[in-house]
């Protein structure tokens, strides 16, 4: 790069003040020699100016007054982009787990990812169903019908790539339970000899109402008297709460216990228990333990979508209209104390 000076005193050498131009130039006018030179040569200085133009133009000459130019170069970022073809397409498949032949399960399902954000749902046709999600992910599905078939968990995972997925699913159908009998273990008859202060051992026994079916989660509910009663104990079965839709009478109290699935091919299922009487209230001749069986079963808040799978609950009721669902509850089994 060529940089001219912009002190024409500073190239002369004969100046006695080199940085003062117009003296400079005031000599030179006087030099006549150097005014016949310049006379002579007037065209190689028109050329010489012309070039010098040209080279200020195009930056070859640099007087001082251009910006530095920056070389370097800014890449915008690449948008994320998440077009159909990066979903999976899953295929569910829905039975009936205790039915004899081939049956298909119709079905509601609920589809979550990890974090349980609601994804999708729909209901199985014909045992079959179909929706899409993301490729690389962990999920939940959640599937059951209201009167048709208890819930079932199935977690899944969707691989980089993989562009479709198969979910075979069994459920076992709803059936109410069927109380066989409560009884006194020692005569097998209906009533008990009570005391005051005594614990005396009775039997439930019950089964499910249907064949190829189960009773899901099964409460067992003891109404005793409030006052004559002091506690139940049931099957080494821990308590439970108690439905909110049910009501005791006058001087009565219920006490629940969670039970485990019973299945159609287990048949009867007996539950030992005790009543233990108060140390000062002596029970009533003719008072009575009565026992119900309900099953557990799913229902979704009326905004599950909104509260992902924190809006799915099990449960012998609907807490928020305190309604029955699943099956209906037993008839009542009765103990009679003598």
């Amino acid at each position: 790069m060529i940089r001219l000076c912009s002190n024409v005193g500073q190239l002369n050498p004969r100046s006695k003040n080199p940085g003062n131009s117009n003296l400079y130039v005031w000599r030179a006018l006087k030099d006549k020699k150097l005014q016949k030179y310049m006379a002579n040569n007037t065209w190689m200085w028109v050329v010489l100016g012309v070039i010098a133009v040209v080279l200020v133009a195009n930056g070859t000459i640099d007087l001082g007054t251009k910006a530095p130019t920056s070389t370097s170069t800014t890449t915008a970022p690449k948008e994320t982009l998440y077009p159909a073809t990066l979903l999976s397409t899953v295929t569910l498949n829905t039975k009936d787990a205790l039915a004899s032949s081939d049956t298909n399960a119709n079905v509601s399902y609920y589809v979550f990812d990890k974090a349980g954000n609601y994804i999708t749902g729909g209901t199985t046709s014909a045992g079959v169903g179909s929706f899409s999600v993301n490729y690389i992910g962990d999920y939940e599905l959640i599937a059951f019908s209201n009167a048709g078939y208890y819930p079932v968990y199935k977690e899944f995972s969707i691989a980089s790539g993989e562009a479709a997925k198969t979910l075979n699913l069994a459920l076992n159908a709803v059936s109410t339970a069927t109380i066989s009998t409560v009884r006194n273990p020692v005569d097998l008859t209906t009533n008990i000899t009570a005391g005051q202060g005594q614990t005396v051992a009775f039997d439930v026994l019950y089964t499910t109402t249907s064949s190829a079916a189960s009773t899901n989660k099964p409460v067992i509910v003891v109404d005793v008297n409030q006052t004559a009663v002091q506690d139940v104990n049931l099957g080494g079965l821990s308590k439970a709460t108690c439905p909110q839709r049910l009501t005791s009478s006058a001087g009565r109290k219920k006490i629940c216990f969670q039970d485990n699935t019973i299945l159609s091919t287990e048949g009867i299922r007996t539950l030992k228990g005790t009543l233990v009487f108060s140390q000062s209230i002596a029970p009533s001749s003719g008072d009575t333990a009565v026992v119900t069986v309900m099953d557990t079963q799913g229902y979704t808040d009326p905004n599950f979508a909104g509260k992902g799978k924190a809006g799915f609950h099990e449960g012998t009721e609907n807490i928020n209209t305190l309604t029955d669902v699943g099956a209906a509850d037993s008839s009542t089994g009765t103990l009679t104390y003598a």
